[in-house]
């Protein structure tokens, strides 16, 4: 990671000369993040046990 906030006009040379070659295990986890499937619909996404779980442990944390 690169900290660019002095100068951040310069954040363009610095990634010009930014060289990154990912390991196998990184490329395994991006692909791991990748949407599968098709998104459901918002109607039947409000009642997807996982979906609620979220939403009530993020009202909790905001209390």
């Amino acid at each position: 990671m690169v900290l660019i906030c002095n100068q951040p006009e310069e954040a363009g040379k610095v990634l010009e000369q930014l060289r990154f070659t990912p390991t196998k295990v990184s490329e395994q986890r991006i692909r791991q993040m990748r949407p599968r499937g098709k998104a459901l619909r918002w109607s039947k996404l409000q009642n997807q046990p996982e979906y609620v779980a979220a939403r009530d442990l993020v009202r909790n944390l905001s209390v």
